[in-house]
């Protein structure tokens, strides 16, 4: 039997180490939360009733779960101070699978009784942190929110969305900036680059918040993403 090898081709601490036999290997972000009631805010992972509610999908990838401590923790009180139901997808679950299963419960007729009878669908949002990836998985919300604007779902409507510092590509520069192809996608692919969707006008919410960092690289691929929104009206 073929033994690991301890050589390290990628050490990218405090993250991940990649070893020369492809081994990936997680150094933080293992620990788990079971659903239980939160002590802290009384938070119940199974049937939190909320006097105004929406959904927040979150994803965690490379460092923590979506049901990590830290996001849990996060989420949970998110919960309690404004009143909502949140929804935590792992990338291991895909974004289109979980937008089904989510929209299902709308009509009345999805698998989770609870589900179905506290969250308000009239209000639903859909948030996000940064990846840092250049993959379509950094880009869900955007993604899930246009799938919303182009489907008809009954009973179903999403009321905003909130992008934090989106991983957006292009080919053309900006600001002296251009990003390579990837194995699988090209960058001008509009799940990759929204700017090149030609239904961008049909992002099936009202509003859109989207945060971009002073220093972030990729801060002026957000500035460019709300002017072209601005410009899809």
């Amino acid at each position: 039997m073929a033994t690991n090898s301890t050589e390290i081709l990628h050490d990218l601490s405090p993250t991940i180490r990649v070893y020369k036999d492809s081994r990936v290997e997680g150094i933080v972000g293992k620990d788990i939360v079971a659903a239980s009631v939160d002590p802290e805010t009384g938070v119940d992972p199974t049937g939190y009733k909320a006097s105004s509610s929406g959904l927040f999908p979150w994803w965690g990838l490379l460092v923590e779960y979506a049901f990590s401590p830290t996001y849990h923790a996060h989420l949970n009180t998110v919960v309690a101070e404004i009143g909502v139901i949140t929804v935590s997808i792992n990338y291991q679950l895909a974004p289109e699978d979980s937008f089904k299963w989510i929209a299902s419960h709308s009509n009345g007729k999805g698998p989770e009784a609870w589900f179905r009878d506290y969250v308000d669908f009239d209000r639903v949002f859909f948030g996000r942190d940064n990846v840092g990836v250049p993959h379509p998985i950094a880009t869900p919300i955007y993604n899930m929110a246009l799938r919303v604007g182009l489907e008809i779902l009954d009973g179903f409507n999403l009321d905003s969305i909130f992008l934090h510092c989106p991983y957006f590509f292009g080919k053309l520069p900006i600001r002296h900036l251009a990003l390579c192809s990837s194995k699988i996608y090209e960058v001008d692919d509009p799940l990759l680059n929204p700017i090149m969707e030609p239904n961008l006008s049909r992002l099936g919410c009202k509003k859109v918040l989207i945060y971009v960092a002073e220093k972030d690289i990729l801060k002026d691929r957000g500035w460019l993403y709300k002017e072209a929104l601005e410009k899809s009206e």
